[in-house]
């Protein structure tokens, strides 16, 4: 005869030592979030193209820039915006990924959490990673590729480029220099005459030394730099001439968005 008589056992009274390990990890990376949103609150400066260049700071470029165009027969502008793209897609990726650390953190029983609570943890920490993306840039761009960061940024480039009529020179010299700030993405780009003397390798002098001030803060320092770059390759391959006009108003362009 078969026995009905169900089978029932204690497994025991203490915690295994690897689900320790996984719960103290699940806290510790909760933690971790909740202090990158922190960190990324006192860098919003970087990504405030109106507070990365103050007053003096835009007379130094336009200077450069006037200089530049003096010395050559080149059209030149520098054009800085916060953004090339607003990438929807980061504010729901963040949310995602608060969730699933909150809900590993909620369901720890180190926590004492009851599961009745996962679904409030998740709304909650989703919640977090939603709007500290939206109002944090510096948050924001862990969750955007390197790869669409400089796809958006060189898009918005030529889109300046044509705005500015960079291409309707008379001599088809006109030059770009293009900084994205949340993108962290510099861009120069050359209309055909002067690009067909100096190809891509003529402007990564250019790229370089506004990148190596950029990343130490010096915005400014590193477009008057490259503007005196962009100044030296104009005047080698295009001298000023006598009747030369200045067709193109000596632009300095910065936007919020």
């Amino acid at each position: 005869m078969v026995s009905l008589v169900q089978e029932w056992h204690a497994v025991g009274h203490a915690l295994e030592t690897t689900d320790l390990v996984v719960r103290v990890a699940a806290l510790a990376l909760a933690a971790v979030f909740v202090g990158w949103i922190a960190v990324a609150a006192t860098r919003s400066k970087r990504y405030r193209s109106t507070r990365a260049l103050g007053d003096a700071e835009r007379a130094r470029i336009r200077a450069a820039i006037a200089a530049a165009e003096r010395a050559s027969e080149g059209e030149l502008a520098v054009v800085v915006v916060e953004r090339s793209d607003s990438h929807p897609h980061a504010e729901w990726l963040a949310a995602l990924v608060a969730m699933a650390i909150g809900s590993t953190a909620s369901a720890s029983e180190l926590l004492g959490a009851h599961p009745a609570y996962l679904g409030a943890a998740n709304v909650v920490f989703g919640a977090i990673g939603f709007f500290a993306a939206r109002a944090l840039p510096a948050f924001k761009r862990g969750f955007v590729s390197g790869r669409r960061a400089e796809e958006m940024a060189r898009e918005q480039a030529i889109q300046e480029f044509a705005a500015l009529a960079l291409h309707r020179t008379r001599g088809r010299t006109g030059v770009l220099i293009f900084v994205s700030l949340f993108e962290r993405c510099v861009v120069v780009l050359g209309d055909a005459a002067i690009h067909a003397r100096v190809g891509d390798s003529g402007w990564v002098q250019v790229d370089e030394l506004v990148l190596d001030r950029v990343r130490s803060g010096a915005l400014a320092d590193g477009l008057v730099a490259g503007v005196e770059r962009v100044g030296a390759v104009l005047a080698e391959h295009f001298p000023p001439e006598h009747d030369a006009p200045n067709e193109l108003p000596d632009h300095l362009i910065v936007r919020e968005s």
